[in-house]
Parts: structure tokens; C-alpha cells; sequence
């Protein structure tokens, strides 16, 4: 009897010490850092005059799609080399997933680039896809899209379309706000391209 417990003891005091351990590994873990996107002016879609198209040009409409990312870009901070190596930045997540933001950002300047959104399946049907969003050799935040659109006649158009800006080296830094115009930058980029797609 005096054998069994301590025994039991023993299996107890080991659990325990496995138990501040396992809670020593975890707590020098550094806890994560969040980013917001900063659409603060400049970043903020602004009417730019010469962005518009011609008065008498008749408003594309179009139906917005699925506008998802890569399998990578969810909330971590990406970094990106060169030779196209991508890492995940080990303290700072987004708040809000990239292709949350840029469906945002692509309501919001769609009627500012005469662009009407519409749900109505005999519409071209636009898609997008996040590729890259992040930083590019620690001097440089890049967002890549792939923008899809089948027209009305059933006639498939895509491109990629890329937009950069400098940032400086240090996190946070200047990264929400370069992130956010770049999103803005590249929604206005987009609507141009499914204009053209459309001959409007």
C-alpha cells in the first residue's frame, strides 16, 4: 500500500513538473503584434479627376465575385526575398485578412471609376485574387493581384496587377498606411482594367 502511494505521488509531482514546464515554454513565446490598415488621406479613395472616366462614357456594371488570397496570406506579415522565398514575420499579424481589405477597397472606388456593382447573373463577373501582400526586401511593400473577368458573350480576360511603395525598416513604422493607399492604388487599377475588358 505504501509502495502504490507513493508511486501515485511521484506520477502526480511529475505531471505537475510537466505542467510549469510546458507553461515556461509558452510564455517565452512573444505575444503578437497586430497592424491596421491606415486609410487615413492620402490612402482614403479620393475622386481623382483625372482617374474618372469621360462624362459621357456610360458606367460599366459589372457583378463583384469571390475575392480571396494565396493559400499563405491570412493575417500573418509576409515577407518576400528576391529569388520569391516568402516567410511569415514572426510578432506582426493583420487585423483583417487581405482579401477582406481589398474587397473593401474595390466597393468603395468602384462608382469613383465609373464602375456600377450590380448582382445580376447576365453581368461580367469579376474576380480577384490576392497573390502577394507584404514586405519586399525590407524596403518595399508589394501587393500582386490576379483579376479575372468573364464578359457578358462569355469571353474569359485576366492579368496580374502589381503595385509597390517604400517603406522603411522598421515595424510598424510606415507599413499600415503605405499598405492601405497601396490596396487603394490598386482597386483604382483594377476598375481600370475591367473597364477597358468591358469597352467603356
Amino acid at each position: 500500500m505504501t509502495a502504490m502511494r507513493t508511486s501515485t505521488l511521484n506520477l502526480m509531482l511529475l505531471a505537475a513538473a510537466l505542467g510549469l514546464s510546458s507553461c515556461s515554454i509558452r510564455s517565452d513565446a512573444p505575444a503578437p503584434r497586430f497592424l491596421e490598415l491606415d486609410f487615413s488621406p492620402p490612402a482614403a479613395v479620393t475622386e481623382a479627376p483625372a482617374a474618372l472616366p469621360p462624362a459621357n462614357v456610360s458606367p460599366a456594371i459589372i457583378r463583384l465575385g469571390g475575392v480571396d488570397s494565396a493559400e499563405l496570406l491570412r493575417l500573418d506579415l509576409l515577407h518576400y526575398t528576391a529569388a520569391a522565398e516568402v516567410s511569415r514575420d514572426p510578432l506582426w499579424r493583420w487585423t483583417t485578412p487581405p482579401a477582406t481589405a481589398l474587397r473593401q477597397r474595390l466597393e468603395l472606388a468602384a462608382s469613383a471609376q465609373g464602375i456600377l456593382v450590380r448582382d445580376r447573373a447576365d453581368l461580367p463577373l469579376v474576380t480577384a485574387t490576392v497573390l502577394r501582400f507584404g514586405i519586399l526586401q525590407t524596403t518595399t511593400f508589394t501587393i500582386e493581384v490576379l483579376v479575372h473577368c468573364r464578359l457578358a458573350d462569355g469571353t474569359e480576360r485576366s492579368q496580374v496587377i502589381t503595385t509597390t511603395a517604400p517603406v522603411d525598416g522598421n515595424l510598424p513604422g510606415t507599413v499600415p498606411h503605405v499598405a492601405a493607399t497601396a490596396l487603394a492604388t490598386i482597386s483604382t487599377d483594377v476598375w481600370a482594367v475591367v473597364r477597358m475588358w468591358c469597352g467603356s
